[in-house]
């Protein structure tokens, strides 16, 4: 329970400060989250210095400078709320700490002092933060402030030691738990993004790898057959009643391998993306016009009626990227929709406000042919599985419509869900956040 509520806690805070980022999708929020932990991690140590500086010596001076970097130090995070620059807001916090930590250096003995010792482990945070390029900053930013402190000592300068025996004791106890502590976890949070970056790589090889079987396999089917199919024709081109037929094995076969072609520029668009799509408002009307437009000759061909009220949803809007809405959801379900509707058909375009969230709309598209049996929709989502079928027009398919559709929905925050039933048509619903 304690945890849940820390964690309830910390992602309310994360999702406050980094809204911008999040809405604009600028930046790797994972950076973000380490930037913040560090801040957490560090914290402790910087007010703990703060407090000692305070308590433990002879001038408030190094307490005050203390604890007015801590207090920038801990609002490091809210610099996210304005810009996207991972460098500039970590450097913001390791200021914090480097002045902080100079000057509680400078008086307990200068070059002497142990706390110099914390300056190794800033360019080990900004190079977990930011990135080569903090580490090289950073790396240079401490050696220069440390070889400062060196040339005064070599000058002879008389550094003040202004701390109590009991600050001293206090000071090395932290510097000795403070440094294990921090290295740890920092060691630690860098072996979890390593992790989690070897299983999203691993994930994506896996899908490039199976969309490599799949076309590896069902493109060398259709060149053999065309290659099979010109033979043919070449030693048979007196023959009109046999070349017409051979045609139209050749159209079929250019056909799927187009199809084919569009379905991959369709994945390596959707595993290029990040986890999300940028949204934006879209009006539906104006969606379902163009996409009819554009499937028009395919309605034409099977003489096929939409039925959608466009006066009823002259005020729907979704939040969706337009052109993967239109061109890859909508166009790929009402595509499905008429290769297995019967010729004179019907197609049911409908929209409703989702009972699970008065903030959701469901899209529903309903066909009334062939429909689809209980194992074909197990499959659907199944990139192991094709679930690819012949048309009532004998239409071919790769079998991976559905697929990009769920993989797209999931970009967008939306959801997609199948209902069918072998002989009565099948019911595709999409559900999008109103915008």
């Amino acid at each position: 329970m304690i945890f849940s509520n820390l964690f309830k806690i910390y992602f309310g805070y994360f999702n406050f400060i980094a809204k911008p980022r999040i809405e604009k999708q600028d930046i790797d929020l994972r950076r973000v989250h380490t930037h913040n932990l560090t801040v957490v991690l560090t914290s402790v140590l910087m007010w703990s210095y703060a407090i000692i500086a305070f308590v433990f010596m002879s001038n408030s001076r190094p307490g005050i400078i203390g604890l007015t970097c801590a207090i920038l130090h801990a609002l490091s995070p809210l610099l996210f709320r304005t810009t996207n620059n991972i460098l500039i807001v970590s450097s913001f916090m390791l200021l914090a700490g480097v002045i902080h930590q100079s000057s509680f250096a400078y008086y307990t003995g200068g070059y002497s002092s142990s706390i110099l010792i914390w300056f190794g482990i800033i360019p080990m945070l900004s190079g977990i933060i930011a990135g080569k390029k903090g580490i090289a900053i950073w790396s240079g930013i401490v050696s220069l402030v440390a070889a400062t402190f060196l040339y005064f000592q070599l000058k002879g300068f008389s550094f003040p030691n202004i701390i109590s025996p009991t600050g001293l004791l206090l000071s090395h106890t932290l510097l000795i738990f403070g440094w294990i502590a921090v290295a740890s976890s920092v060691l630690y949070l860098f072996n979890i993004l390593i992790d989690n970056h070897e299983v999203r790589l691993k994930e994506k090889t896996d899908k490039i790898d199976n969309l490599l079987k799949i076309l590896l396999h069902d493109m060398s089917n259709s060149i053999h057959v065309l290659s099979g199919t010109l033979g043919y024709i070449k030693s048979h081109e007196d023959d009109e009643t046999t070349g017409s037929s051979k045609f139209r094995v050749l159209k079929k076969h250019v056909t799927f391998l187009s199809d084919m072609i569009s379905s991959i520029k369709s994945m390596y668009v959707m595993n290029s993306q990040t986890d999300s799509l940028p949204l934006r408002e879209v009006t539906l009307n104006r969606s379902i016009s163009l996409i009819t437009s554009i499937i028009d000759n395919k309605l034409k061909a099977k003489n096929i009626k939409i039925n959608y009220d466009f006066e009823k949803n002259q005020h729907s809007y979704i939040l969706a990227s337009p052109h993967i809405f239109e061109n890859q959801i909508l166009q790929n379900i009402l595509t499905n929709a008429i290769k297995f509707s019967n010729p004179n058909g019907v197609i049911d375009i409908s929209t409703s406000t989702s009972i699970i969230d008065n903030n959701l709309l469901d899209i529903k598209i309903r066909d009334y042919g062939v429909g689809m049996s209980s194992e074909t929709q197990e499959n659907l989502f199944n990139p192991q599985k094709r679930t690819s079928l012949p048309g009532t027009s004998n239409e071919q398919g790769t079998g991976l419509g559905m697929l990009i559709i769920k993989n797209f929905m999931e970009k967008m925050k939306g959801n997609v869900k199948v209902t069918s039933a072998a002989g009565e048509g099948t019911e595709v619903t999409i559900t999008f956040e109103k915008a």
